[in-house]
């Protein structure tokens, strides 16, 4: 039977500082994994959060709890994902969550909201 794990789900942070201390207390308080959210509001950028999360962690598992399909184009957020799991970190730490975004107002429909679940990854 696979262990039950816990983690947090982190939004924000004041400073540079402050986010690398709380990823530090994540991984020291025994979490095995440190999540966040990809939102249009006062949070953190995912990725760049989670890759700075992981030059001062070495077994917490790292993870986006969502990517909005309207803010990233598949093919490039497929780029950024293989910089960071492979430059960053071991392949078993980062993860990854897409979901179709919850946003009220119309996006390009080159890869906005009516788009995201139909076009195939490289095109």
């Amino acid at each position: 039977m696979t262990p039950f794990r816990f983690g947090v789900n982190a939004l924000r942070a004041a400073s540079r500082a402050e986010w690398l201390d709380n990823a530090r207390r994540v991984e020291d308080l025994g979490y095995a994994v440190l999540a966040v959210p990809d939102h249009l509001a006062e949070r953190l950028a995912p990725l760049p959060a989670l890759v700075s999360a992981a030059s001062v962690t070495t077994r917490l598992r790292l993870a986006t709890t969502v990517l909005n399909n309207d803010f990233r184009h598949p093919v490039l957020l497929a780029r950024e994902a293989a910089t960071w799991s492979s430059r960053s970190m071991p392949a078993s730490r980062p993860r990854s969550g897409r979901v179709p975004a919850a946003t009220p107002w119309p996006f390009s429909p080159s890869y906005g909201r009516r788009h995201a679940t139909r076009e195939p990854a490289g095109e």
